[in-house]
Order: C-alpha cells, then sequence, then structure tokens
C-alpha cells in the first residue's frame, strides 16, 4: 500500500500544536511521482472528511493547500492522517435523533448549531480559521473548517464570520426542510463560545471599535427579531 506509514498508530490526525508552511525553497519540493501520490493521498482524505471522518477536518483543510507544491513534510502530515484513520475504523458520524418523527405534519424538527473560530491562526496570512457544525435533531447534517476569506482584525470578528457561515446552513437546511413540506421549530439556537460576539449579536450597540463589523452583526440580529434564531 502505497499510504503505508509504518506500524505506529496516531490519536490524533496530525501533531498537535502545528501547521504546515509553504515551502520556500524549490530544491526540496517533492518529485513529480511523489507529488502526484500526495495529491491522490489528500483527495482521499477529501472525501472520508466529507462524508464519513468530520475530525480530520483541520488536519485535511491544512494539507488542501498544498496539494501542487508539498515537500517532505506534508507527505509525512499526509500519511499521519492515512494512519490515524487506519487505526480509528469505528469512528464516524453517529445519525441517532433525538427524538423519533410519528410522521405528524404538526412535528416541528429541531436545528441547532455550534460555532467557532481561532484567531489569526495562518501565520503567512494571519486569516482565521471557522469550525462549525449544523444538527438536525441531534444528528450533524452539515460540518465546515475553513480558511476565512477575510483577515479578522479581532478574536470577536473572527467568532462573527464563523457564526454567519453556520447560520446560513441553518437556514439551507431551515429552507430544505421546508420545502418537502416539513415544519422547523423557531427560533433555531446558535451556540458560540465567544462572549463578546454573543453580546454583540444580543444588543444594539455597534461603537467605534466593532463599526467595520456591522453588516455581519445586523445580518444575525436581524434573525434574532425575526425570531428565526437565538444566539447563546
Amino acid at each position: 500500500d502505497k499510504f503505508e506509514h509504518g506500524k505506529k498508530g496516531y490519536n490524533t490526525p496530525a501533531q498537535p500544536g502545528t501547521g504546515l508552511m509553504k515551502p520556500v525553497d524549490d530544491s526540496k519540493l517533492l518529485n513529480s511521482n511523489d507529488q502526484s501520490t500526495l495529491r491522490s493521498g489528500i483527495g482521499k482524505l477529501l472525501w472520508h472528511m466529507q462524508y464519513s471522518r468530520p475530525d480530520i477536518s483541520q488536519a485535511v483543510r491544512d494539507l488542501a493547500h498544498h496539494m501542487t507544491c508539498g515537500n517532505q513534510t506534508h507527505m509525512d502530515a499526509m500519511l499521519r492522517c492515512m494512519q490515524y484513520l487506519r487505526g480509528t475504523k469505528d469512528a464516524g458520524l453517529l445519525l441517532k435523533p433525538e427524538r423519533k418523527w410519528d410522521g405528524n405534519d404538526s412535528f416541528l424538527f429541531k436545528i441547532t448549531g455550534i460555532s467557532d473560530s481561532d484567531y489569526a491562526k495562518d501565520t503567512q496570512t494571519r486569516r482565521s480559521i471557522t469550525g462549525y457544525v449544523v444538527y438536525v435533531e441531534g444528528v450533524p447534517v452539515m460540518h465546515r473548517s475553513a480558511t476565512q476569506k477575510t483577515v479578522a482584525l479581532s478574536s470577536c470578528e473572527a467568532e462573527l464570520n464563523a457564526a454567519v457561515l453556520c447560520v446560513q446552513d441553518m437556514i439551507y437546511g431551515k429552507n430544505l426542510l421546508e420545502s418537502i413540506g416539513l415544519k422547523v421549530k423557531l427560533p433555531m439556537v446558535l451556540q458560540i463560545t465567544n462572549k463578546g460576539a454573543v453580546d454583540l449579536i444580543n444588543s444594539f450597540s455597534v461603537g467605534g471599535r466593532t463599526r467595520h463589523i456591522d453588516v455581519k452583526q445586523c445580518f444575525l440580529r436581524e434573525l434574532k427579531e425575526s425570531k428565526q434564531l437565538i444566539v447563546e
């Protein structure tokens, strides 16, 4: 197996506390055959991440940035993630709803979300990393780990960016269920780990230090005021 990486098992898909950097010396790039192996491996990891293994999302997101310009460090990181999957074959998404639908038209499906973000994780671009999960009746139906499109100027702003992406997918889930004749319980609940972000969404004050993020802030407030969303 070309993805064999010894017999050592790993408890995490990536080395804790580390991140992958773009190669600065072209002479240390992988040769064409190894580069092809790297791309193939990352492609397989992307498939697993999307359909059954959200626990590798952060590691695979980092790897995917280096599919065309990897060195041995990136190859080792890809093989480590592969070996982690080998050793945790019984792990995966648990599709176990909290409640059972009785087929009644009046049943209200519960949609919830949890969002989080680090702050300026990428040392080269200083962009933050968004992570979130959307649940329907306690079942994870959408999950994502992605680099934010803009540079956040504070941890609070980074958390608001993540919250907006999560809420957009929550609304998509709501619209999808309603399009097939089902009903959704309102307001939906979003949980955020940053108290500053929660307070900004639930209040009406926009100071000079937060004016640059008030568009996202107002988007979430509008949903809250229309009783479609609760932010905790």
